[in-house]
């Protein structure tokens, strides 16, 4: 079985109706660190694993999303679309810093649940697909 190359579970995330009490909940409940919050959206830090709470907006379904690491997402898209699984959102970059571009992928999995293929590649500035490195 050869797979797409997944090294972890990089992100989940879960929608949420109040985005307030969740956070209450994550950070002062639970003790996790907040590391980044807007209006409709908190990230934090779980060991390795990212969680992002989302404020569901009206059309959003509810539910969680895991977001799978891989070190070349455009090689893992290729792979997916050729074994037949159609992808819900082609790769996309989510974030430039420090010369390092995040870039995600969706997919709907077996059972139809949206699925996610996240990484990182270095970042030429531009906007076409980067070389993984």
């Amino acid at each position: 079985m050869s797979g797409i190359g997944i090294d972890g579970v990089r992100q989940i995330a879960v929608t949420v109706s109040d985005l307030d009490r969740a956070v209450h909940f994550y950070a002062d409940v639970l003790g996790m660190d907040l590391r980044f919050r807007n209006e409709k959206l908190a990230f934090f830090d779980c060991g390795t694993t990212r969680l992002l709470l989302a404020l569901k907006g009206q059309d959003d379904a509810d539910g969680i999303v895991l977001y799978f690491e891989v070190a070349d997402i455009f090689t893992a898209v290729d792979t997916l679309r050729d074994s037949g699984i159609a992808i819900e959102k082609e790769p996309a970059c989510l974030a430039r810093m420090a010369g390092r571009a995040m870039w995600v992928s969706f997919f709907r999995d077996s059972e139809g649940a949206l699925a996610a293929l996240i990484a990182e590649h270095a970042d030429d500035g531009g906007t076409d697909a980067p070389d993984a490195a």
